[in-house]
């Protein structure tokens, strides 16, 4: 999912392989096959994940910060109940009386190609926007967001 505020742009992607390939996506995480998927493990495997992952602001690519991840254990991984969880945001500076565009695109497909993005919107900016259209590619990993018609502040 891509969550939208005034000065924050959160990513958060959740990967839940099934029972029938958890092992095996535990295992490619857990790049030493010791069983425990370690702290640079994870970090790496999110790193990768991400570099296929763009998002941008009126056009302008964003620099995504640091990554955070969190793996299940082998044994949650193969039974079909561990979520693997990927989180990184960009801080942004949104004007709350210009439209705006966000775009939000994942491209990882190493273990699986399919995405479904879902844009929410932080409160404020739910507010403020009358109007908050977005587009899903066919594939449901592209997402593109327009904000329009904001409301004018009285001062």
């Amino acid at each position: 999912m891509v969550s939208i505020g005034f000065e924050r742009i959160a990513i958060k992607l959740l990967i839940l392989p099934s029972y029938d390939e958890g092992a095996e996506i535990h295992h490619y995480i857990d790049g030493d096959s010791d069983g425990v998927v370690s702290v640079d493990e994870a970090n790496g495997f999110a790193r990768e994940v991400l570099a296929g992952a763009k998002v941008s602001l009126n056009g302008q690519p964003l620099l995504l910060r640091e990554p955070r991840i969190k793996v299940p254990s082998a044994e949650h991984a193969s039974s079909g109940t561990g979520v693997i969880q990927i989180e990184a945001d960009a801080l942004v500076s949104m004007s709350h009386i210009e439209e705006h565009t966000v775009v939000f695109e994942i491209q990882y497909d190493k273990l699986s190609d399919g995405w479904f993005v879902q844009p929410f919107y932080d409160f404020e900016l739910n507010r403020n926007y009358l109007s908050k259209n977005f587009a899903r590619d066919a594939a449901g990993h592209r997402v593109h967001v327009l904000l329009a018609s904001p409301r004018i502040r009285q001062q």
